[in-house]
């Protein structure tokens, strides 16, 4: 295994040369961005005069890309939610654009974390302006009805939504300094819906043989990246009942969400090894993430040995895409991006 801080100095001079193979300021903007919040050095006036004169903030695909990023960064490193709104990085203008969408994507009962009303909360929920928070009380009671309805059967796969929809949920409880307790017993109400939802779904699906198994399908019509990634997989859903328990003090809700951990330990042996991305919600920087996670939760060696497996599996995947020496798309200089926070936030113990 190689030291973290030496494969994060080849990422940060890979990052550079990817920069400087950037086709569009607009990329070259979100870069420098994401290199100052992950490094904590200034934004640079230029910078802000640039994508305020290029106005990139209006066009969709530079919003989701800046908040796909961000929150990936918000989960590798809390430090930077801590930055992101402060006045030396904080960004008016996307901000407004970004509080507009998310208006609009709850009015309209969209609740996808990639690319709707969720994953854009997930983004907001450290921020608590009046506008923010009124839109918190608006999400917050859309997600009641949205789950009291069971609108979410109509996805092939719910249990994915409901288990980011619960991630986000927990965020807004843990940045609720404003709450009164009214409003508090009510998201409390609603974390506890979202799970009823989630369980009632493994329990309406699953067989005997994979009872601690949510993805649904049978292991041989699917591959080790369909049934263990971060976005999809049962690593994710283990972590957050994991912390459902403790919110609970629930022995039996532990006793679930580490049988659905060891259970993911089995997936590697049954199925052929396709993981080979670097990212976080398909790759290997997610399984990474994932088993720390777990093992922080439960103290379980067999996580801490899972997570080490997947460093080694990380690094031999970011060699290979370094070394083919191409040009990354936004996406994959984004995903080096975030693999470079980890690595930096590990290497100095935080």
């Amino acid at each position: 295994m190689i030291k973290t801080a030496y494969l994060s100095d080849i990422l940060r001079l890979e990052i550079d040369k990817q920069w400087s193979r950037s086709d569009s300021s607009e990329e070259r903007c979100l870069i420098r961005f994401l290199l100052a919040l992950i490094q904590e050095t200034p934004f640079e006036m230029e910078d802000r005069r640039l994508l305020n004169s290029g106005r990139f903030y209006e066009k969709l695909s530079f919003s989701e890309q800046f908040v796909h990023a961000l929150n990936i960064l918000f989960v590798l490193d809390p430090l930077i939610e801590k930055r992101v709104f402060q006045s030396e990085y904080i960004i008016p203008e996307v901000n407004d654009f970004i509080f507009s969408r998310s208006t609009r994507l709850i009015a309209a009962h969209r609740y996808d974390f990639n690319n709707g009303a969720t994953g854009l909360m997930f983004y907001l929920k450290s921020c608590g302006t009046e506008q923010v928070e009124e839109m918190k009380l608006n999400f917050v009671n859309g997600i009641r009805a949205y789950l009291e309805g069971k609108a979410y059967q109509v996805h092939s796969a719910p249990q994915n939504q409901l288990s980011h929809i619960a991630d986000t949920l927990f965020g807004l409880y843990f940045n609720n300094e404003h709450y009164d307790q009214q409003r508090e017993e009510n998201l409390i109400q609603v974390i506890d819906l979202c799970f009823d939802a989630l369980f009632s779904f493994w329990e309406d699906v699953n067989i005997e043989e994979y009872k601690y198994l949510f993805f649904g399908k049978h292991p041989e019509n699917a591959t080790l990246t369909d049934l263990l990634n971060w976005k999809e997989g049962d690593l994710q859903k283990s972590n957050i009942i994991l912390a459902y328990s403790i919110f609970k003090n629930n022995k039996t809700l532990y006793r679930t969400g580490l049988l659905v951990g060891l259970h993911t330990l089995i997936l590697p042996s049954l199925l052929k090894d396709d993981i080979d991305s670097y990212d976080f919600q398909h790759g290997a920087l997610g399984l990474l993430y994932g088993y720390n996670a777990l093992y922080d939760f439960t103290g379980d060696v067999k996580f801490l040995e899972a997570s080490k497996a997947w460093q080694s599996k990380l690094e031999v995947n970011l060699y290979n895409a370094i070394s083919l020496e191409g040009k990354f798309d936004i996406k994959a200089k984004i995903d080096l991006l975030t693999c470079y926070a980890f690595l930096l936030h590990k290497s100095s113990g935080s």
